[in-house]
Formats: C-alpha cells, structure tokens, sequence
C-alpha cells in the first residue's frame, strides 16, 4: 500500500474541512447547502441580529433564528468581541478580526494556523468531529459530489447536532484565539513522521480488516486510477480519517501538524528522544 499517497488523501481531506470556506469552492446554488463557514456571513454581519439580514444569512447556513444554534453562534462571536486577546493582538480589534473571518484566503490561515497550534487533546476532538459528519457522507456514497471539498459543503451547521454545535464552536472559539496569540508550534522531526505513516498503515490494514475487496477499492484511489470513483474517494477518506484519529496521540499529532506546518507561521522541530547506546 502506498502509505504517503494515503496520509495525504486523509489529510487534504481533514484540511479541506477544517480550514477552508467550502461554501465558497463550487458555485452556489438554491440547493447547496452552505458549508461550516457560511455562518460567518451572519456573526461578522453589521446588520443586528433580529434584521432579515442576518435571519437570511443564518438560514443560509442552516440555522433558525431563536433557536439553541442561533444562540450558540450568537454566544461564540460576542465571546470573541469580549476576549481581551482580540483586542491586544489582533491589529484593529475587533474589527480587525471581523475583515479577516470575512476574507477566504486571510480564514484559511487563521484557522489553520489555530488548529497547528490547538494542544492535542483538542486537536483530536476537532478531527474526530469532522470525521464524524464526513463518515456520515460516506455512508451516502457522496451522491452528487464531484470532489473531497464537495462533501465538506455538504457538511453544514444545520446538520449538526445542538451538543455537536456546542462543540465546534467551543473548538473554533479556541482555534481563533491561538491563531492570534500566535501560541507556539511545535512540528514532529522527519524520523517522527516517517514512524507516524508506518503507524497509519497498520491503522488502515486494522481497519479494512484484510477484506480483499476493500483493499482494492482503496488502492484503486491512492493508485490514482482512472477507475476511481467520487464514491470510492469518499469511502478511502473516511477510512483514513477514521485510521488517523484512532491512531496514538504522537503518531496522529507527527501527521496533522506535517500537514499544517506548512502554512504556519514557525516551524520549530521537536527534538527526537536521546536512545540509549
């Protein structure tokens, strides 16, 4: 099995949904559910919350006002108002902070760049989260997806549960002020990451439990043949994200920050244990 090719599908896919506004990746139509971020349109709106404005702009992302969702956004976005943080490292404050939630490009990073810097424990809540609602678009063989950032579309606030909002929002609230504090990054070292991929690959062989069938169907996606289908890239990532999150902390934290080095702002290695002679 072709261990780099599938722990950077399962991560391109865990990026996909974590740091990017998928809403924005595909044309929108009537029919599209709007991605995670589209809620952003509501809680960074000037309008005031009771205007059809913002009643739009949270229908949109499958939210009803008055509800426990709406209160649940509502709450994150006034804690970000109110945190001292906001105000101390984010150049024009608040309002500082709303133009870059506004910006695709300017999200990405600070999302990103907040998830490098999240410590494990909520690093893995957040990954297992998404995992969760992916899986869930998997079991659906992603019908009517043509790409991985197709199903992070699919994946709204509104098909969340109350608790699950509850959650995310907790984990985005701290995601955001990490990012603007700029905690520290620590990256796994080239040893660590090449031990973290052997370790995905017995996750993965775990987890297709040598069917033959299933291990065709996912070298048949990491293979990049053209006989790959959308159903079959959504199976393999599921598998993967699933194989990732159920790995040990050291090996799942050496992939995901791997991945997420790249956009952050330092890269500080982390010493490799001394070994006895």
């Amino acid at each position: 099995m072709m261990t780099l090719r599938c722990a950077l599908l399962a991560l391109t896919a865990a990026l996909a949904l974590a740091g990017h506004d998928a809403a924005g990746s595909v044309p929108r139509t009537e029919d599209t559910p709007a991605g995670l971020f589209a809620v952003l349109d509501y809680v960074v709106s000037p309008a005031e919350p009771a205007s059809a404005q913002s009643a739009v702009a949270l229908r949109e992302a499958g939210v009803e006002q008055e509800t426990i969702k709406a209160r649940i956004v509502e709450a994150w976005f006034y804690r970000l108002r109110a945190d001292p943080a906001v105000a101390v490292a984010v150049p024009g404050g608040v309002a500082g902070l709303e133009a870059r939630l506004r910006d695709d490009a300017a999200r990405e990073r600070l999302i990103r760049g907040g998830i490098a810097r999240l410590i494990p424990q909520d690093r893995l809540a957040y990954l297992t989260l998404l995992a969760k609602y992916m899986g869930r678009a998997a079991r659906g063989n992603c019908q009517g997806m043509a790409s991985v950032q197709d199903i992070a579309q699919g994946i709204s606030i509104g098909s969340m549960s109350d608790a699950d909002t509850a959650e995310y929002f907790s984990l985005l609230y701290r995601v955001v002020i990490r990012s603007v504090l700029a905690a520290p990054v620590t990256l796994p070292t080239p040893m660590a990451y090449e031990r973290a991929l052997r370790h995905l690959d017995d996750a993965v062989n775990a987890a297709l439990a040598g069917d033959p069938q299933s291990v065709a169907r996912l070298e048949r996606v990491t293979n990049g043949g053209p006989g790959a289908t959308m159903a079959d890239i959504c199976w393999a990532s599921a598998v993967l994200m699933r194989s990732t999150a159920a790995m040990s902390a050291p090996d799942r934290d050496a992939l995901l920050l791997y991945m997420l080095g790249e956009d952050a702002p330092e890269r500080v290695p982390a010493p490799e244990p001394a070994h006895a002679p």
